[in-house]
């Protein structure tokens, strides 16, 4: 399985909404045989996000992750985020692999 650190965009997104969100994507990753690993959600999960100080905490988390995956996966139905810009940046200049998406589970559902 190939080691991936997803970040998910959810600017000013409902917070209901946006952890469906990243819920859809991380089962998403999964189903396409990835190991992910989600800050913003773990985040999410224990703070809000909206908050600076936290939305630093889990950008100084996240880069601590990229040396040790094989890709960063930034989801951008909900927007690109400074922190996904940031970490984009960081993954290009140690040489992990970017790669942008859109989750086509969360599409799916939302158009129901």
């Amino acid at each position: 399985m190939l080691r991936v650190l997803l970040e998910v965009g959810n600017i000013g997104r409902n917070p209901s909404i946006a952890r469906r969100y990243e819920f859809a994507c991380v089962r998403e990753s999964v189903k396409m045989g990835e190991s992910p690993i989600c800050v913003s959600l773990q985040h999410s999960l224990i703070s809000d996000l909206r908050d600076i100080e936290n939305s630093m905490d889990a950008l100084t988390q996240a880069s601590n992750w990229l040396p040790v995956v094989e890709k960063l996966v930034l989801y951008t139905d909900m927007g690109m985020t400074g922190r996904m810009e940031a970490l984009k940046a960081k993954a290009k200049e140690i040489g992990v692999e970017v790669t942008e998406r859109s989750c086509k589970e969360f599409i799916t559902w939302a158009a129901v």
